[in-house]
């Protein structure tokens, strides 16, 4: 193959990336378009329409303002057990301790409906425990829950 024919090969295979890519950004500024519309579109139509019979649509959510912070996943465990936000192993495990002791379900007599509660009380608890203890502890969880 001479060198003429191999540079136009080259030049070619640029020329079809370059005309990919032009599509691609083509197709992604149509796509920011399309879904800012959306966003526009509900919030005229709801202050446009005001009549009872014609309520604001109930699928737009507008967007979170900028000072919203996310909610911490862990934080409803965290309060569940009664820790404090940024605890160790340590802590956490004598804060589960002390929370199973409070409930003592073989207290109460078998079927009634005060230690059912406080066994479901118990299970809450105890899934709330692994859920932090894996997030604050990933290593050991990580060998813990090997199987061989």
């Amino acid at each position: 193959m001479s060198i003429p024919v191999r540079i136009w090969r080259v030049i070619r295979g640029r020329w079809l990336v370059a005309e990919e890519r032009t599509r691609e950004d083509q197709a992604h500024a149509e796509a920011r378009h399309e879904l800012s519309q959306p966003v526009r579109q509900p919030a005229t139509a709801a202050t446009a329409v005001s009549s009872p019979s014609h309520p604001p649509p109930t699928s737009w959510v507008p967007a979170p303002s900028p000072s919203h912070r996310p909610r911490d996943p862990l934080a409803a465990d965290l309060a569940l057990l009664g820790a404090p936000p940024a605890c160790d192993m340590p802590t956490l495990d004598r804060v589960y301790a002390e929370r199973l002791a409070e409930l003592q379900p073989e207290a109460f007599p078998p079927g009634s409906p005060e230690r059912d509660r406080r066994i479901t009380q118990r299970l809450a608890l105890t899934a709330a425990y692994e859920r932090l203890r894996d997030a604050i502890n990933t290593t050991e969880t990580r060998f813990e829950k090997l199987e061989f």
